[in-house]
């Protein structure tokens, strides 16, 4: 974006958005952040968790199955 299309602040305004984030308040409008949280941010994906290969498992206890899984 050029800089000439970007909209001037008053340095008032940016002193008070510097103590609302000090302040632990958002700066950003909860549905704006919402909706740039869903467009950005990806759930973590759970541990890949191999378990036996299925020939081993047939030697295995039911307790070194259970712990495995």
């Amino acid at each position: 974006m050029p800089a000439a299309s970007c909209p001037r602040r008053l340095p008032e305004e940016l002193v008070a958005a510097v103590h609302t984030v000090h302040t632990g308040e958002a700066a950003v409008a909860p549905r704006l952040l919402t909706r740039l949280l869903s467009t950005y941010v990806t759930p973590p994906r759970p541990p890949h968790r191999p378990g036996p290969a299925p020939s081993a498992a047939a030697d295995l206890t039911a307790r070194e199955v259970d712990v495995c899984a």
